[in-house]
């Protein structure tokens, strides 16, 4: 068989498959093609194709072959109709009728020759289960089953298409049905008529409308007084108990005594409908719903019936109490301004208290008491750049998280507040003293996202006692520690010290030193931090932390730009780009460990003696990132100052006016291959304390000691050391078991040089330096050496037996034949 043109003229060389190509049709395909359809077309017409319009017509014409096909189209007798075949030789036997006619549609019309129950409806052409009849309907029918039959046949049932009798008055006079003869059934595409499903759909709107007039009660209509004179607390008890909804139409209604709205019912505010909370300090058990918009003020008067309370997870005794069935409340509803100067703290503290989740549409809220979240899985939103603003008040923090504090000295906080979220923030601390931003403390599993923070006079976000894995992500801080003398960081992750006293919040006198282990796995992602009045992140007392920072500003006075303190321990603190400090960039405490800390600093332009770009004192350590260093004032005269255990350094030192750029007294300290230095006329490296590990690239330039080793059993391996001079490598007197070995040397005149041979001799390690033009090289071989000298060995060398040694100037090889001083050199052989 031809291939069809679906195959032919196909878009792709594999069929839906575009990375295949563009298919190019191929003329074959299409003669065949082609070929096959004329072939179907002759076929009709010289041995089929005949159409006739009587089966009368039909049998008057015999003068065709055997199995010849033809077709009775319009005969008076319906059933006359079909696809007939020729049986015997041409001008001889009979037509046979073989099928009905390949219609897939079939009108059938219904005139009312039959009842509304009993439909006779006629075609023209017989009715067959392989098409699908369209049939109009003349009259509705008023019983079921209903019958139909078509052209005087039998009857058959009307079913729907899940198999169901049709109900009473479900087909309706003038519609259209559509179905299929199915046995004794005739089987309706639908499960019900739609224009009868349309009209009780109409008439139950209808009546749900009217219901709702009808049911439409305010709270004025029963009787209540809307001047706010007279008490309406019993009418609103009846009301609420009776009616499913009720209006609170324009006006204010005094609630002078308790009150509960049940859930059976929700309250709809008018603009300018009021219930007034009465001076006898009744309690509203809110259980229903609410119906108001976001800037609708629907609560006034005794809201608030206590003083702040910081003990528990309820600020205030409120007068709206229960389980609103609402999707959020506003502080709009209870009176807030939002005109930035007005004080909206009552206000606030109602609307976050109200329900569980709060709202803040667009404004600028004031508030002269910290808006703290204290219930498990609340939720806030600020919405359209909306501002909470501290009114100047010394209040701790504008916005936080808080659980309750430890009872016992070294127990856990007697509630952690839990799963709390709040989304989109700004902040304007006003720059007021004691103000912080954004605040957690006894808190786990919480969520805080902020777009903005300004004005903050000490850190703008801090994690401060009992936090856990909570998360805050921002996108910008303006300026923070701003309030004269400060000392803080703008962003600050602290674990609880000894001796706090939170017996103002229900906790114990003195607390214990948890050493960090109360703070941990925490996550801070901060867009940029442009001014800080000191530092810019300061971890302490905390584990497990991550801090990411995009870019901050500079650091003035004795502020940092990262401050690791004491048991501050595998924290990772990044600060993609970082303008200039007077101080340092990174330092880390003696008690700081395994903290991997980066960042991309402009310049150290400071004046200080501890004026260090980076000042590690902690243990293992790692420090990365680059900077400038213009600071020639520090002590020792060094830009990296590595005075802890086992730091691993790799940092970019772009340039450099100290005489040193890397040094320190620490041990088992690790300069890996990432480090660089470009420092014209500087020390590179100078390593004072014992089992420094040294790579990296460092271009010194003219007169300068690239890497100093002055340490004990210090190893120089995998350095690239540029310059113009010896002494690429300067190993210091009485420095032991130090190896300078598999590193390149370029420039001119490059050595690697020990300051007292005797050192090299008698534990050093000195070869495969490329570049290296020195004289003498050592090679260890277990207890002995290998190694050449520039002259002979003997009274210069001091090796064990067995060592061998070159005369690089002389030619001769020495082997050492007996004594362990530095006689006992044998000559062995001559270089050819």
């Amino acid at each position: 068989m031809a291939l069809t043109m679906a195959e032919v003229a196909r878009d792709y060389e594999t069929d839906g498959v575009p990375s295949s190509g563009p298919h190019k049709i191929k003329k074959n395909n299409l003669r065949g093609w082609g070929a096959w359809v004329e072939g179907i077309i002759g076929a009709f017409t010289s041995n089929g194709g005949l159409i006739y319009s009587s089966l009368s017509a039909l049998n008057a014409d015999l003068a065709h072959a055997a199995n010849t096909m033809a077709w009775v189209i319009g005969d008076a007798t319906v059933a006359n109709n079909g696809v007939y075949g020729k049986v015997g030789a041409s001008g001889t036997g009979s037509w046979t009728r073989r099928a009905d006619l390949p219609f897939s549609f079939i009108i059938a019309s219904d005139a009312g020759a039959g009842t509304a129950n009993a439909i006779q409806a006629t075609t023209s052409i017989p009715v067959s289960a392989s098409a699908l009849v369209w049939m109009n309907i003349f009259e509705a029918n008023t019983a079921a089953p209903v019958t139909v039959s078509f052209n005087g046949g039998s009857a058959l049932i009307v079913k729907t298409n899940a198999g169901n009798d049709v109900a009473v008055g479900g087909l309706t006079a003038g519609m259209i049905v559509m179905g299929i003869v199915s046995g004794s059934t005739f089987r309706l595409v639908s499960d019900q008529a739609s224009s009868a499903v349309l009209a009780a759909c109409e008439a139950a709107q209808a009546a749900a409308e009217a219901a709702a007039a009808s049911a439409r009660v305010t709270l004025k209509s029963l009787g209540a007084d809307d001047t706010g004179v007279v008490d309406a607390s019993a009418i609103l008890t009846s009301a609420v108990g009776t009616y499913p909804h009720l209006v609170v139409s324009k006006g204010t209604y005094l609630i002078n005594a308790n009150v509960t709205i049940p859930p059976t019912c929700t309250v709809e505010f008018e603009n300018g409908g009021l219930l007034n909370v009465g001076a006898a300090s009744p309690t509203i058990t809110w259980n229903g719903g609410i119906r108001a918009g976001l800037f609708q003020r629907i609560f006034s008067g005794n809201l608030i019936q206590s003083v702040y309370n910081r003990i528990g997870d309820t600020p205030y005794t409120f007068a709206l109490q229960g389980s609103p069935k609402i999707d959020y409340a506003s502080p709009f509803w209870f009176g807030a301004a939002g005109d930035g100067a007005t004080d909206d703290q009552a206000a606030l503290h109602c609307a976050q208290w109200f329900g569980n989740n709060m709202l803040l549409p667009r404004a600028t809220y004031v508030t002269s008491v910290s808006l703290i979240l204290r219930r498990d899985y609340q939720f806030l939103r600020f919405l359209g750049g909306a501002f909470l603003k501290s009114s100047g008040a010394s209040i701790g923090q504008v916005l936080g998280i808080r659980g309750d504090p430890p009872t016992t000295a070294a127990g856990e906080p007697a509630r952690y507040a839990k799963g709390i979220v709040i989304e989109n923030a700004n902040i304007d601390a006003a720059d007021a003293t004691n103000n912080n931003g954004l605040g957690l403390s006894f808190a786990k599993q919480c969520t805080i996202t902020f777009d903005r923070m300004l004005n903050v006079g000490r850190k703008a976000v801090t994690m401060q006692y009992w936090v856990q894995g909570c998360v805050v992500r921002g996108g910008s801080i303006d300026d923070a520690a701003t309030e004269a003398g400060s000392t803080h960081g703008a962003v600050s992750v602290e674990g609880q010290t000894a001796g706090l006293n939170y017996s103002l919040d229900g906790g114990v006198s003195s607390s214990a030193d948890m050493l960090g282990a109360d703070c941990y796995g925490n996550i801070i992602e901060i867009g940029e931090v442009s001014q800080s009045g000191y530092n810019y992140v300061v971890a302490q007392r905390c584990r497990a932390n991550v801090v990411r920072i995009g870019s901050v500003g500079n650091c003035v006075g004795s502020g940092r730009h990262v401050v690791c303190a004491d048991y501050a321990e595998n924290n990772n603190i990044r600060i993609e780009k970082a303008g200039n400090t007077e101080r340092s960039f990174i330092a880390t405490t003696s008690l700081a460990v395994d903290n991997e800390i980066y960042v991309n600093g402009a310049d150290a332009v400071g004046t200080g003696t501890d004026g260090y770009s980076v000042l590690d004192a902690g243990a293992r350590n790692k420090i990365s990132g680059e900077c400038d260093h213009s600071n020639a004032s520090t002590t020792n005269s060094r830009a990296i100052e590595l005075q802890g255990n086992r730091a691993e350094l790799s940092f970019f030192v772009r340039s450099c006016d100290s005489t040193t750029v890397i040094g320190g007294a620490g041990t088992h300290t690790r300069v890996t291959s990432r480090t660089k230095v470009d420092a014209t006329g500087r020390r590179g490296v100078f390593a004072a304390g014992t089992n420094w590990r040294i790579a990296g690239e460092y271009n010194v330039g003219t007169g300068a000691i690239g890497i100093q080793v002055n340490g004990n059993y210090g190893k120089v391996n995998g350095a690239t050391i540029d310059g113009d001079g010896a002494q690429r490598v300067l190993v210091g007197s009485g420095a032991v078991g130090v190896s300078v070995t598999g590193n390149e040397f370029t420039g001119n005149s490059p050595t690697a040089d020990w300051t007292t041979l005797a050192d090299l001799w008698s534990s050093g390690e000195k070869h495969s330096n490329i570049g290296d033009v020195s004289t003498y090289q050592c090679i260890r071989l277990g207890t002995r050496i290998d190694g050449t000298f520039g002259g002979t060995p003997l009274g210069n060398v001091a090796a064990p037996v067995g060592s061998t040694m070159r005369d690089t100037t002389g030619g001769k090889h020495y082997t050492k034949a007996s004594a362990s001083d530095a006689t006992g050199w044998v000559v062995t052989g001559t270089q050819a």
